[in-house]
C-alpha cells in the first residue's frame, strides 16, 4: 500500500474516532476489511462490488465514500462533520489513485488493442512527417 495513502487513511481513521463511536466502528470495519453486520449491500455501490478488479486502495476509498453517503447523516451529528467527512473521503480517493505515473500505467492497461493500432499508426505518421525535410 502506498505510504502517502496509508498516512492519509490513518489520519482519517483518527478523525473518525473523534466523531462518534458508530461512525468510527464503521470506518474501522471498512479499513480492516470486514463487512459491516446488518448493512449488507446497502453500503456497497457498484464500483465497490467490483473491487477485486481494481486497486485495493481505491476499493477502500470507494467503500468509505459509500459508507458516508449511505449512513453519514445518521452517525455524523453536524452538517460540518458530514461535509468534512465527504472532503476527507474525496482526498482519500485522490490519494488512492496514486501518482500520475501510476494513473497513466493503469489507463494504458485499459486501452483496447484496437486503439493501440490507431495510436501506433498516428505515432508512425507523426514520425514520418517530422523526419521529412
Amino acid at each position: 500500500m502506498d505510504a502517502n495513502f496509508s498516512r492519509s487513511l490513518s489520519a482519517f481513521q483518527a478523525w473518525a474516532n473523534t466523531q462518534s463511536p458508530e461512525f468510527a466502528a464503521g470506518i474501522n470495519a471498512i479499513i480492516t476489511g470486514r463487512v459491516l453486520d446488518g448493512l449488507g449491500e446497502a453500503v456497497l455501490d457498484n464500483k465497490v462490488k467490483s473491487a477485486k478488479d481494481i486497486n485495493p486502495q481505491v476499493g477502500v476509498a470507494n467503500q468509505i465514500t459509500s459508507f458516508i453517503d449511505t449512513l453519514g447523516t445518521t452517525y455524523l451529528k453536524t452538517v460540518d462533520a458530514y461535509y468534512t467527512a465527504k472532503g476527507k473521503a474525496a482526498d482519500l480517493q485522490l490519494k488512492a489513485q496514486g501518482s500520475v505515473i501510476t494513473q497513466a500505467t493503469t489507463a494504458a492497461g485499459t486501452i483496447p488493442p484496437t486503439n493501440w493500432l490507431l495510436i501506433g499508426g498516428a505515432a508512425l505518421a507523426a514520425v514520418v512527417l517530422l523526419r521529412r525535410k
